[in-house]
């Protein structure tokens, strides 16, 4: 790089009026009553004044007209500024490299291409501006002080670095290449018309603690941003088309937004579905208790990177769940994706934890009081051979409303009435007890029910089903899904000389299966987020039975309508069903039963 010289102003000769000058390669041009000009390489006029006392020079390494080297001003004024204006055909000139020794209230440059290096005072700079900073070259801003430094550039080259850890400033720019860096004390706004690929590192402080400290105001990015932001304290907002790799790590985040881009084939205009490929980590220092740790997040696209909320959050809306988003405290979650309490059998795609708050996902809402944990499965479908897998990991399990819940539980028999009304059986007697079973089967991801039990104060109902009741693999929200199997069993009656078993012959088993949602529930264990369901069977056939010496013959239905609530790794939490049976004796009547069970997990 050029030096400076004091005696570098002996090579050209003081000027009296101002004037265009050829100069010999390897001269330099002295500012003349703060005032200089040159035809450069392109045949454009460049003038440079500087107002205030002060002096300068302008290094060429090539004889005129020839672009400047090196500009070196050395201001004697807190209160001087810089102007360099380009007139010609292509109004822009470049130069190597501006040395300013000395302090600068303004610098305007709008026409002039960095091409290596920038070194200032910025200690009462309030606004600067320049033309392209070509690949690699740097700003260096040194002794910030306690106004903004408004910095005003044009397209910003790959690995550019703007270095002013210690001066507070505002940037606007029309885009910014790969690999570039900028370091402030904090930023009041940081505006890029098109492209960002640069680190940003805003490390403002406060010596006080619980105190809140703003590191950038605002980042608005016309096109996509791709980089790391830090912030010591807060970031007011992050606005861009659409986020790419990256970071995001700060105290707080007022508002994130992603605007997308719709696309035109006709005027080659390539879509952009808004995106937030940026991973992110808000660490809730220094925010106070009950605020937000994060304002909002609107996110035209999906989140594709991991984000945690290190408190609460206001209302994050995203169209799919593709990464890990952890909420600690309190929020409003909107998403496209349906959720599930077990992850996809392709694998987990997305997961959602939040301390509480609302989830609307896909056509299902719900309300949230405890810490609970989501998977996206990518359909609005429910993955049952995943939750039996974790359910059933004996192969099979039975829940039992006189006993115990598998694995442990108590049950309450409500509403029960019993009605008869026969004449061969006159002597039928109330079997006393309530009970009721249900056994489930998992065979290779596949979950079905094998057996159904119910003893009433009619009967004593024990029926297999042979095929086995099978739930679906995938179920859609609030689609009904109808299974039938044929059945086999018995149906015992006390009798006061006796106890008979029917034979059931011709009997078929109708079971519907209606995904409501997710729900918490609460039971004597505590609170469960699960998945519930309704379940409804309809067992239905002949029967036979011999008796007093005769030989009599009917048919009988029973009809169970279940609330099922169920989570992966507890199985079954409560089940509510209510429950009808009856049956008939071919020419002697009939009788009928009916009540309701409620099972909870103790």
């Amino acid at each position: 790089m050029p030096t400076r010289s004091n005696n570098q102003r002996s090579l050209a000769p003081v000027l009296e009026t101002l004037e265009n000058r050829t100069m010999l390669s390897g001269s330099v041009l002295p500012l003349d009553a703060g005032k200089a000009q040159f035809l450069d390489a392109d045949g454009d006029l460049v003038k440079i004044v500087l107002t205030g006392p002060g002096s300068g020079e302008i290094t060429f390494t090539q004889a005129q007209p020839a672009d400047a080297a090196q500009l070196d001003i050395h201001p004697q004024s807190p209160a001087c500024t810089l102007s360099i204006t380009v007139t010609g055909k292509q109004k822009t000139t470049a130069i190597e490299y501006i040395m300013i020794d000395g302090q600068l209230k303004s610098f305007k440059a709008p026409g002039v291409a960095l091409g290596g290096e920038l070194d200032m005072d910025a200690s009462v700079l309030t606004t600067m501006t320049l033309g392209d900073v070509v690949d690699g070259a740097d700003l260096n801003l040194t002794n910030g002080g306690t106004k903004v430094a408004k910095l005003t550039l044009r397209h910003i080259g790959e690995g550019t670095q703007i270095m002013a850890p210690t001066v507070p400033l505002s940037l606007t720019a029309a885009d910014w290449a790969q690999g570039g860096f900028l370091d402030c004390l904090s930023a009041t706004a940081i505006k890029v018309t098109g492209d960002m690929t640069a680190a940003i590192r805003a490390e403002i402080s406060t010596e006080q603690p619980e105190t809140k400290v703003v590191s950038i105001v605002s980042l608005t990015v016309g096109g996509v941003y791709s980089g790391d932001v830090y912030g010591t304290g807060s970031i007011g907002s992050i606005s861009a088309r659409s986020l790419g790799a990256g970071s995001i790590g700060a105290d707080s985040l007022g508002s994130l937004k992603t605007t997308g881009l719709k696309a035109n084939a006709k005027k080659g205009i390539l879509g952009d579905a808004g995106d937030v490929g940026s991973m992110m980590n808000l660490r809730g220092d220094d925010v106070a208790d009950g605020k937000n740790v994060l304002g909002s997040a609107k996110i035209a696209g999906d989140l594709t990177a991991g984000a945690w909320v290190q408190g609460n959050a206001g209302t994050v809306s995203m169209k799919n769940l593709r990464a890990s988003l952890q909420i600690d405290g309190k929020a409003n979650v909107k998403v496209a994706d349906a959720l599930s309490l077990s992850s996809p059998l392709g694998g987990s795609i997305g997961s959602l934890s939040l301390g509480s708050g609302k989830i609307t996902s896909g056509k299902e809402s719900l309300t949230l009081k405890n810490a609970s944990q989501l998977f996206a499965t990518g359909d609005d479908v429910y993955q049952t051979a995943t939750l039996a897998d974790k359910m059933l990991t004996d192969g099979t399990s039975t829940f039992l409303a006189t006993s115990r819940l598998f694995p442990s539980g108590s049950a309450t028999v409500t509403g029960h009435t019993t009605a008869a009304n026969t004449s061969a059986i006159t002597n039928y007697s109330a079997l006393g007890e309530t009970r009721y079973s249900m056994t489930w089967a998992n065979s290779d991801g596949q979950l079905y029910q094998t057996h159904w039990f119910l003893q009433s104060e009619l009967a004593a109902m024990d029926f297999n089903f042979e095929d086995g009741l099978s739930l679906p693999t995938a179920l859609t929200l609030k689609q009904k899904y109808t299974e039938s199997s044929a059945v086999a069993g018995t149906i015992g009656m006390d009798f006061s000389d006796g106890y008979v078993s029917a034979i059931i012959s011709a009997a078929t088993a109708t079971a519907n299966t209606t995904i409501l949602g997710h729900e918490e529930v609460t039971v004597p264990a505590g609170t469960y987020l699960a998945v519930k369901l309704e379940y409804d069977v309809t067992i239905a056939g002949n029967m036979s039975f011999s008796y007093g010496g005769d030989q009599y013959f009917g048919k009988f239905q029973v009809k169970s309508k279940a609330t099922v609530w169920l989570t992966p790794d507890d199985g079954v939490i409560k089940v509510v069903s209510s429950y009808t049976d009856g049956g008939t004796i071919t020419g002697q009547g009939g009788a009928s039963d009916k009540g309701s069970i409620v099972v909870e997990r103790m």
